[in-house]
């Protein structure tokens, strides 16, 4: 990586016992909660956030079918949040190069390694939709074709 560092933004994951709040002003607090989680899961629930990362995965995954690439783990043990893709078997491949065409589109794409086995990843939650997904998948097929990886029909 040429001495540059990827590194994914660590997840913090809490739990919270149900809260009745009063609150005076509805604006204001809107206002300042905006864009956190606490206002997100209660315009979207939990199963719908699930849904819609499903949804990105399943566009994902139709996607990799479709330029030949494999997933790192086998479809039915998916958490459907973070896809670890293994990397194309050509010495054109880059994942720098990769990560900075994604990046000149607005995606960010993270590097993986398992023991010996050198993968890229794919997150499918947070603030994605299925329209940035096709967007995305669209991204990563051009750049795949630009280094000659097309899956043999």
């Amino acid at each position: 990586l040429n001495g540059e560092k990827f590194e994914t933004p660590r997840v913090q994951i809490g739990y919270r016992k149900s809260t009745v709040v009063e609150i005076e002003d509805v604006e204001a607090f809107c206002e300042e909660y905006s864009g956190t989680d606490l206002i997100k899961t209660k315009v979207e629930t939990v199963q719908k956030r699930f849904e819609r990362f499903s949804a990105c995965w399943e566009i994902l995954v139709k996607a990799l079918d479709e330029i030949g690439l494999k997933m790192l783990v086998d479809r039915k043990f998916q958490s459907r949040f973070i896809t670890a893709i293994l990397i194309p078997e050509t010495p054109k491949y880059s994942f720098t190069a990769l990560h900075d065409y994604a990046k000149s589109f607005g995606f960010t794409i993270y590097p993986g390694k398992l023991g010996n086995i050198d993968t890229f990843r794919i997150a499918n939650m947070g603030d994605i939709k299925p329209a940035e997904m096709e967007r995305f998948t669209k991204v990563l097929r051009d750049y795949m074709a630009s280094i000659g990886v097309v899956k043999a029909r």
